[in-house]
């Protein structure tokens, strides 16, 4: 080999080696590790054989204790759950906003996850990711068991008929629809729906609802009064009870109570006597400045005959007076 092939064997070496460590560069994992991880103050281990039980439709806390080996920039934490079927509407996930963290210096991190109502009963691992703009991230999982409490109902929906806008003296008929998410079959369910503020109450059973079945109440009924206290939005509360009344559920609903046109005529009948009153009494409020006009011209004719009075008696007695002076 002469020294021209040596010298581009050693070239293409180097630059192997120079790609090789790029590449390690690149994919150098973020200097962050977990030290510690409690769910809902519980410790858990990654890979740990003991799975840690949770129920569904449940809010949890994932608490982290991460410790940096070298000053890093621009990290984030995700943690999530795989598996669930409606992840694309509503994943069970949560994250942390950036941050920086030094070396050999210990960040707490709380994270909150939510478990939805239709998760199955399962096994299930929480995944734990720490990543930055460029290194490799690191991965911890976690396991669980997701299981369903023993009691549990839902209301799933409430329809009214003939709607939520009903007038004085109608009827309002609600149907309740129920599903069953716990463990155990519930027997004798109880559906009472009433309107507070109207003094409204009624109530309906179902016999039997098995788990994650649906099943509708019958009808419940409900009169409004004629003349109704109070209109407008009203609160609709269904309320259920079930597990031998040991459990309840319940949900509020608007319902609009419009006026019913026959109790307008009644106020207006009622007030006619009083708008003719005033009418009858006037008479007797403009006799009285008559009766005192008269008495006053009386009294003033009585004077006048008095003073007149007083002047002839005046002239006569100076009649008198001269004729006793002549003789």
């Amino acid at each position: 080999m002469n020294i021209k092939n040596l010298f581009g064997t050693i070239s293409l070496f180097l630059v192997a080696l120079l790609v090789i460590a790029t590449g390690v560069s690149a994919n150098h994992q973020v200097p962050l590790f977990i030290e510690e991880a409690e769910l809902n103050g519980v410790e858990i281990s990654s890979g740990d054989v003991n799975r840690l039980d949770l129920e569904r439709n449940q809010e949890f806390e994932l608490k982290l204790t991460l410790v940096a080996d070298e000053d890093v920039k621009n990290v984030e934490v995700l943690a999530f759950v795989s598996g669930y079927e409606y992840n694309k509407v509503e994943r069970i996930s949560d994250s942390t906003p950036l941050f920086d963290a030094d070396k050999d210096v210990r960040y707490v991190k709380k994270l909150r996850l939510s478990l939805p109502d239709e998760v199955e009963e399962d096994d299930y691992k929480l995944r734990v990711v720490i990543s930055d703009r460029n290194g490799a991230e690191v991965v911890e999982t976690y396991d669980l068991k997701v299981d369903v409490p023993r009691h549990k109902l839902r209301i799933e929906d409430v329809t009214l008929f003939p709607g939520n806008m009903v007038k004085g003296d109608q009827a309002v008929l609600a149907k309740v629809r129920l599903k069953n998410k716990g463990e155990r079959d519930e027997r004798d369910v109880k559906v009472t729906v009433s309107v507070p503020e109207l003094g409204l109450r009624s109530t309906a059973f179902v016999d039997e609802i098995e788990v994650e079945e649906e099943k509708s109440s019958e009808e419940v009924y409900l009169r409004l009064p004629k003349c109704p206290t109070k209109l407008g939005d009203q609160s609709l509360v269904v309320e259920v009870s079930y597990d031998n009344d040991h459990q309840k559920v319940s949900a509020t609903k608007v319902l609009t109570v419009e006026e019913n046109k026959a109790c307008k005529e009644t106020p207006a009948a009622s007030t006619q006597p009083s708008v003719t009153q005033p009418a009858t009494q006037a008479p007797a409020a403009t006799e009285a400045p008559a009766q005192k006009s008269k008495l006053r011209s009386a009294l003033e004719m009585v004077l006048v005959v008095l003073v007149a009075l007083l002047v002839v008696i005046g002239l006569v007695i100076g009649f008198s007076k001269l004729k006793e002076d002549d003789e």
